[in-house]
């Protein structure tokens, strides 16, 4: 599985197995510091015959302008240094698909943050700028 490309977006959701986002393709954002933050990624795949019914890993990891690792929630509500998931073996309709990932992120400072994107052996870097409201 290749990631052919990832970007953030303000509405996502599926409809008949096609993507509708809305607000998408953004870099910037005024969030509060030290709350939850909800961000939506939406990564676009290309699956080839291999990865038909196996699951695949996926790791986001983010990053501040330092490089040091900053604390996301996981869908429970626990505060990590990253997400790791499997995408499930099933989640694929075709070579080109789509996986979205509401996040919530805590951000502890402003500044130019990264996530990074590892699925499978494939990866990408994906910016995002944060003004920090009081």
């Amino acid at each position: 599985m290749i990631v052919t490309g990832a970007f953030f977006a303000e509405h996502v959701r599926v409809a008949e197995g096609k993507l509708d986002v809305l607000g998408g393709v953004f870099d910037g954002l005024v969030a509060p510091l030290r709350q939850p933050v909800m961000i939506n990624l939406v990564m676009l795949l290309q699956c080839g015959p291999d990865d038909e019914g196996q699951p695949t890993p996926v790791n986001v990891v983010v990053t501040d302008e330092a490089g040091r690792i900053r604390e996301v929630a996981t869908p429970t509500g626990e505060i990590a240094s990253g997400l790791n998931f499997e995408l499930p073996a099933d989640f694929s309709n075709g070579e080109n698909s789509f996986y979205w990932l509401p996040i919530p992120v805590v951000f502890v400072g402003g500044g130019r943050h990264s996530f990074v994107v590892e699925v499978g052996e494939s990866g990408t870097v994906v910016p995002l700028t944060i003004r920090a409201t009081a």
